[in-house]
């Protein structure tokens, strides 16, 4: 009780751990002379990223956000953080990202030691790592395009488009940051129906003929051009997703053109209910 009193008085010392986050996995070196070239910072993050790609490899895991740690001489500390939008233990595509900004790190009057930090990480497949591996052989590669500006404009600034469960196209889609797709991505199941090579911006509605209400048209009018249908695919459809009926068809006319079409609503035997045609999309 004693002791615990000197400590709450401040006559005896009382040292605290603090919690720190866990890391996915961490490398660090230290310097015997502080580091006051800036260039030689470069130099000191390949031999990190090495050892910490080496620590991924282990696991089978890749990294999704890194952190560069300065521990400058005067006590402070300087941070330089990296995020990607898929995960990846190439040491070559990871230092590109630290390299168009390492010139943020001031040493001022030296650096005591660098401390690599690995963040977040996440299971890397072997498709994965074989598209990691081709997309390091083409500089310009979509990935490697969307970390370096995800890096420089700031990760809540580039969105891309990631799938969702709905047959409606136009809800399909929706917009997440990148460094949150591959999450998306990996959630949404896979359609069983393929869709458009073109999926136009708004439906067009159309004006269609078939030999028996509620059946596959036989003919229809798009853009003042009357098409017979020659062929007709199996239907698929999908009711009751926020009160919108639609009954799709991909249809091929006469002349070989193939188009995705779909009916809005049936009809009624009162004749009080007419349904309307649209065309969705193009095929190749």
């Amino acid at each position: 009780v004693q002791r615990r009193l000197d400590q709450f008085s401040g006559a005896e010392a009382e040292p605290i751990e603090p919690l720190r986050p866990q890391v996915a996995c961490r490398a660090h070196l230290n310097f015997a002379e502080p580091l006051i070239d800036a260039l030689a910072i470069g130099d000191v993050l390949d031999h990190l990223l090495v050892k910490v790609a080496c620590g991924l490899e282990a696991e089978g895991k890749g990294a999704r956000a890194l952190t560069l740690n300065a521990c400058r001489t005067d006590g402070t500390v300087v941070g330089l953080e990296v995020r990607l939008s898929r995960p990846s233990r190439s040491v070559s595509h990871i230092r590109r990202l630290f390299a168009d900004r390492l010139e943020q790190i001031d040493p001022g009057y030296g650096i005591d030691a660098l401390i690599l930090s690995v963040d977040a990480a996440q299971e890397l497949s072997y498709a994965a790592e074989t598209l990691e591996r081709s997309l390091d052989r083409q500089a310009e590669g979509v990935a490697i395009l969307v970390d370096r500006l995800m890096n420089r404009l700031g990760p809540e600034r580039i969105w891309r488009a990631a799938p969702v469960e709905s047959h409606i196209p136009e809800r399909a889609e929706r917009f997440v940051p990148a460094a949150a797709a591959v999450a998306a991505e990996a959630a949404s199941p896979r359609r069983a129906a393929p869709r458009p090579f073109r999926l136009l911006e708004e439906p067009e509605e159309i004006t269609a003929t078939a030999e028996v209400p509620d059946r596959p048209p036989r003919q229809f009018v798009w853009r003042r051009v009357n098409r017979r249908v020659a062929r007709i695919a199996p239907e698929w459809w999908r009711l009751g997703e926020a009160a919108i009926e639609r009954d799709y068809y991909a249809v091929e006319d006469s002349e070989g053109r193939r188009y995705w079409l779909f009916r809005a609503g049936h009809y009624r035997a009162d004749g009080k209910a007419m349904p309307r045609w649209f065309m969705h999309g193009l095929f190749a």
